[in-house]
């Protein structure tokens, strides 16, 4: 299933100038580096994790658009942290970046970094944190409910049984899937469903762990597994596969469709991953700054859906053909 990209226009904004080139990424923790000649243009990205595939994905498609157009990049792991974040954000705005984009970190957790940045005139654009005063867009990753209603029809659809959910309450997509999930599963009132937090640090292990306590309690059949994306779902799977259970008697869903996940869809071991393109949206985010250049004070902040792929068995082969070095 793809879903097409839309957009809501919410209230009027004042940005700024930017353009950027390419530089290596930082090491975690680090201050980012820089190009031994001072640029014109800087873009300066801020991710949730250097751990997190679908951050780094967005990154690789921001570098490669920035690098065609002449920028520079500054890239920085805020380490799951918005006081980090934040910091970050008045780093970068102390160098006089042109626009700073942020990865995941909800927008409400870091208003005084956003606010030093549209103070200076310098738009913030964010992947996955929301709207908030003084961002200039927001592209949003939800599918939480499209996930929750497929994971349901692969569990039998007659509204019984047992799913265990993990979710990262700091990650603002990861929220607003588990929202999607609960809105289904209200009308599904005899399922039981048992929530386990998890963090970006210890998610495989801990959807391993977390699993396999919770099978030992004999959980009504069907079973189902959601993660709010695929890590703590491939570390289910190897709970699954330490208890002896067979591919595919217990159904479980993901996000992100990162490699492990792919391989376990092909083995049966999983039954899908909601897969939104990362390296297209870092791409879709860069050429975007353009048109909030060129509008100024007439820009309107905008509120986007990148557009998803629920990745199953059934089209994995023309997944792979088409997104297989993603």
């Amino acid at each position: 299933m793809i879903r097409s990209k839309t957009r809501l226009v919410v209230a009027p904004l004042v940005a700024a100038s930017l353009l950027m080139a390419f530089v290596p990424t930082s090491v975690a923790g680090s201050q980012p580096r820089e190009a031994s000649a001072q640029p014109s243009h800087t873009l300066g990205i801020i991710l949730d994790s250097a751990s997190d595939l679908a951050g780094i994905q967005l990154l690789h498609g921001a570098q490669a658009a920035a690098k065609a157009a002449g920028w520079t990049v500054l890239d920085t792991d805020a380490q799951s942290e918005p006081s980090k974040a934040i910091a970050v954000m008045e780093d970068y705005v102390s160098r006089g970046v042109t626009a700073i984009l942020v990865e995941v970190i909800n927008s409400a957790l870091i208003t005084s970094g956003i606010r030093a940045a549209e103070q200076a005139h310098i738009p913030v654009i964010s992947w996955g944190g929301g709207l908030a005063p003084g961002v200039a867009m927001s592209s949003e990753q939800n599918g939480g409910a499209l996930v929750a209603n497929d994971l349901l029809k692969a569990m039998g659809g007659k509204g019984v049984g047992s799913i265990i959910t993990f979710v990262f309450h700091e990650g603002l997509p990861c929220i607003e899937r588990a929202q999607g999930f609960a809105t289904v599963m209200k009308g599904h009132p005899n399922i039981k469903v048992n929530n386990q937090a998890i963090t970006l640090t210890d998610a495989t292990a801990t959807g391993e762990s977390a699993t396999d306590a919770w099978l030992l309690t004999k959980p009504k059949a069907p079973i189902g597994i959601f993660g709010c994306y695929d890590d703590p779902s491939v570390g289910a799977v190897a709970a699954l596969k330490q208890l002896h259970y067979k591919p595919g008697e217990v159904k479980v869903v993901g996000f992100n469709a990162g490699a492990t996940a792919l391989a376990d869809i092909k083995a049966g071991w999983m039954t899908g991953s909601l897969f939104f393109d990362n390296v297209g949206a870092g791409k879709f985010l860069f050429a975007d700054i353009s048109h909030i250049l060129a509008e100024g004070s007439k820009w309107q902040p905008v509120m986007t859906e990148m557009p998803s792929i629920f990745v199953t068995r059934s089209n994995l082969a023309w997944f792979e053909s088409h997104y297989g070095n993603v």
